[in-house]
């Protein structure tokens, strides 16, 4: 098989066939994961709008970089929040972020909307867990990465974890991220560099189905800063 071309680019807004596509995309990738199942309750239908909303969050507020093949279709998405800046949902006020989910929010079941009500303060609580406030906004946040499934293991998602992994080590930057325990989901941000810290926290989905899962934080220290985490 001969290599895959592949471009790397950042992103500031999409058109709109390019925004249908990265929905298709995440339907997609995502289509058999159990958490994206949970958090959309069950409705596959949702599952690109639940992605496309957090892709709209790091276009506002973060960094979108989109990987493209050589005939420039858009094969893979990462969205980053940088050091400094805020992740949308990283609140304990609830409220605030409502106007995100405002484009996914509508959509879903009356059980599923009052559910993330009390889960989004209590992820926000997990983050806080592992991190001081001060070290939560110094490093950098891989929100969203998704590879379309005929490109999956030609090194896309790791192009897009790449190319912040070097900003972040030339800055001194801790890279982090949060992720469904799954055994398939760390074992790729394993091989992507990633390494889990603290106990995976417990979560029970919306009713009726009230399906269990676990979050995990998971990190990258820049080679500069592994004897002060050591």
């Amino acid at each position: 098989m001969a290599p895959l071309s592949l471009s790397i680019r950042r992103v500031t807004e999409l058109t709109e066939e390019e925004v249908e596509a990265t929905k298709a995309l995440f339907s997609d990738a995502y289509k058999d994961h159990e958490f994206t199942s949970i958090v959309t309750g069950g409705d596959a239908s949702l599952f690109g709008d639940f992605h496309m909303m957090c892709i709209t969050a790091g276009l506002n507020a973060g960094q979108v970089y989109v990987a493209e093949n050589g005939s420039k279709d858009i094969v893979g998405v990462a969205v980053w929040h940088p050091p400094e800046q805020a992740h949308p949902f990283d609140t304990p006020n609830v409220e605030a972020a409502v106007p995100i989910l405002n484009s996914f929010f509508p959509k879903l079941r009356d059980e599923v909307k009052e559910w993330w009500m009390s889960f989004l303060p209590e992820s926000v609580r997990l983050m806080s867990g592992q991190f001081s406030p001060e070290e939560r906004f110094a490093s950098w946040y891989l929100q969203e990465l998704a590879t379309a499934p005929a490109y999956q293991r030609q090194g896309v998602a790791r192009a897009l974890v790449d190319v912040v992994k070097k900003q972040a080590a030339a800055q001194g930057r801790v890279v982090t991220t949060q992720i469904a325990s799954s055994e398939h989901d760390v074992a790729v941000f394993k091989k992507l560099g990633f390494t889990e810290i603290g106990e995976a926290v417990n979560f029970t989905g919306p009713a009726p189905e009230g399906k269990t899962f676990e979050l995990s934080t998971c990190i990258v220290v820049p080679p500069a800063a592994h004897s002060e985490v050591n």
